[in-house]
């Protein structure tokens, strides 16, 4: 199982919400969520975390708004 840290993680959501912001602002909203999360959850964002722990977060904090 492949590990990321956490900081690379924020720093790709919201590098993703700039790009988003031109043609969907709902998702790149998402992707500040996300990152405020991941910084909430882990204050040290230097850890390594699973990519099956990321994806669970994601799912339970961001894909629930839009169901």
């Amino acid at each position: 199982m492949r590990e990321i840290r956490v900081s690379i993680a924020i720093q790709s959501h919201l590098s993703d919400a700039c790009i988003e912001m031109g043609f969907d602002q709902e998702m790149a909203y998402r992707r500040i969520q996300f990152a405020k999360v991941l910084v909430m959850q882990f204050p040290d964002t230097s850890v390594e975390v699973s990519e099956d722990r990321l994806n669970e977060l994601y799912k339970k904090y961001i894909l629930k708004e839009v169901a």
